[in-house]
């Protein structure tokens, strides 16, 4: 065997195995085949072998005392090659922490030792670096030296040449979502769990439940109102809560404790009807409602619209504060929302019953402006009682009067009811007509035909604006302007010429009047052509229509005459 096999062939580090062929002082000398066998150190074995026993070895070379072998390059190379294949597959490797690792960190004038991590021996003089945030799941909370000589099972997570970077957090990850994995798949929405505080906030704890975070809402912490969480909470308490819902995708439960105590919100409405008459002290306040602690753990809501039966009202921040005592009527219960809905306006009658019969329409009313806005007035009539006053019903003079101008919050008006709504809780009123429409009083006064006099107040392109007086205008068309054709208006007529024309149209409720200068001229024709007699001067008899209302005193002017066409005689040939 030993001709068979030649020391040369082996490279030096190359790993054999071997046989102890005897034991020395200080070495042992392994059988491998070679012409000799190989010397090893025995300092080299962890313990001393026996003859017989099988054992690997790196060869170191051929010197002059034979061939020399060693345990420790053997074992340090199989070492090696056991961590390199399990940072590959994830498996686990043992380690002993045998230094902390320390580095100086400045801080303003002066420096701090701040933790980096540990040195780990994983056998055979291989060691590997654990950062600190590798430790544990969380921050370190013990002396970094209670860590050192311990042994722990550790995960490769990155390999560099002759160090490895290993991590006790990972393992700790994966059993602790193991664990996660088991109890989502066995709890259930209504056990009850018990679990230990890791977080505080004002608004929420977390809970350790098994490894799995537990969400606990204040909301869901107690029945009664909570003032301050850390009074009632403190970190390391051990809670038995409800699971409420199971979010298994994102790993966490929703829990509540005030669900395994009795509910105070069942026995308050068990104990009062709607209808009742509460009170309760004023929790917080908005614009739109307030909320009222009627007892431990029953809150009561007053909505604005329940405050007042003045349906103007707008915000509850003016009249309550926080701390104030309220009393008012039960009028229904929110279980989905766990709220008692009072009104204060209930206490007393409501001002609407039999409104009917305090206000009809064509009353005369006084009130005071409440509201005033571009387009309409709140006038307050009686409490909880009001009118609305549109701005087209203020005058019939102007159609978009300026009611911010023209009144302020808190003036005494005079109107007429036009409607009631009960419906909507609002009296229409009116300004206008208390005078009455002038445009019904003008068409009473000119019927159409009538001949009426005015005043030009504006010239457009295709018509005339006549002043008619009281507050009432006509329109007069460009084609009923003049008995001429093509008549421009410009050219005819200027503002503040005073003009007669006859009615053609009155609309009172559409505030229109259409008038005829024409039909007022072909009138004066008419009437011409009546007192046209053989006495007229000779000159008359020889004009026309226009020249003998000139006459009169009356202005035509007429069309231009049109040209007379000169016949002309052709050439025969006998001229």
């Amino acid at each position: 065997m030993a001709d068979s096999f030649d020391v040369s062939q082996a490279a030096s580090g190359q790993i054999v195995k071997g046989r102890v062929a005897y034991i020395g002082e200080r070495d042992v000398f392994v059988e491998c085949g070679f012409k000799s066998e190989v010397s090893v150190p025995l300092i080299e074995f962890d313990q001393k072998p026996n003859v017989g026993d099988e054992v690997e070895i790196a060869i170191i070379g051929e010197y002059a005392q034979g061939i020399i072998g060693s345990k420790t390059k053997a074992d340090r190379r199989q070492k090696l090659n056991e961590l390199k294949e399990k940072f590959t597959s994830g498996e686990p490797v043992k380690g002993v922490i045998v230094k902390a690792l320390f580095v100086d960190q400045p801080v303003n004038d002066s420096k701090i030792k701040v933790l980096k991590g540990f040195l780990v021996d994983l056998g055979t003089g291989l060691k590997g670096f654990l950062p600190a945030s590798q430790v544990e799941l969380g921050k370190i909370k013990e002396d970094p030296l209670t860590y050192l000589n311990k042994e722990f099972d550790f995960k490769v997570v990155n390999k560099k040449e002759g160090q490895f970077v290993v991590s006790r957090r990972a393992l700790l990850q994966e059993e602790l979502s193991k664990k996660r994995k088991e109890f989502l798949a066995n709890v259930k929405v209504g056990d009850e769990v018990t679990g230990t505080v890791k977080k505080i906030t004002q608004k929420y704890i977390v809970l350790d439940v098994e490894g799995v975070n537990a969400v606990l809402f204040v909301s869901d912490l107690s029945w009664k109102r909570i003032e301050d969480v850390d009074s009632l909470v403190h970190l390391g308490d051990s809670i038995t809560v409800k699971v409420l819902s199971i979010n298994v995708e994102k790993g966490f439960i929703r829990v509540g404790r005030k669900q395994i105590e009795k509910d105070p919100f069942v026995d308050f409405q068990n104990a009062h009807k709607e209808g009742d008459i509460v009170s309760g002290r004023i929790i917080s306040v908005r614009d739109k409602y307030a909320l009222v602690e009627l007892e431990d753990g029953v809150r009561g809501v007053l909505l604005s619209s329940d405050y007042s039966w003045n349906n103007k009202f707008r915000s509850l921040k003016s009249e309550m504060k926080p701390g104030e005592v309220v009393k008012g009527k039960i009028i229904n219960y929110d279980s989905e929302k766990r709220l008692v809905r009072i009104g204060i306006k209930q206490l007393l009658p409501d001002p609407w019953e039999g409104i009917e019969e305090k206000y009809k329409r064509g009353q005369v009313i006084r009130g005071r402006i409440n509201t005033v806005t571009d387009n309409v007035m709140f006038v307050g009539i009686a409490e909880g009682v009001e009118g609305i006053l549109p701005r087209n019903e203020i005058s019939w003079n102007e159609e978009s009067p300026n009611i911010r101008k023209l009144f302020s919050k808190g003036q005494m008006v005079e109107a007429l009811i036009t409607r009631v709504s009960k419906e909507k809780r609002l009296l229409f009123l009116s300004m206008k007509r208390l005078e009455g429409n002038p445009w019904q009083r003008f068409k009473e006064i000119n019927p159409r035909g009538s001949v009426v006099e005015g005043v030009v107040s504006d010239v457009r392109d295709d018509k005339l604006i006549v002043d008619l007086g009281n507050g009432v205008t006509g329109y007069i068309l460009s084609s009923q302007a003049s008995m001429e054709r093509g008549v421009v208006l410009s050219e005819k007529f200027k503002v503040g010429d005073p003009v007669k024309a006859v009615v053609v149209k009155v609309l009172p409720e559409d505030k229109v009047i259409e008038l005829s200068i024409r039909n007022y001229e072909k009138r004066l024709v008419d009437e011409a052509k009546k007192d046209f007699v053989i006495s007229e001067p000779a000159e008359v008899k020889k004009g026309t229509i226009a020249d003998i209302l000139k006459i009169k005193g009356i202005n035509v002017v007429p069309t231009a005459p049109k040209k007379e066409k000169v016949v002309r005689k052709r050439k025969t040939s006998k001229e």
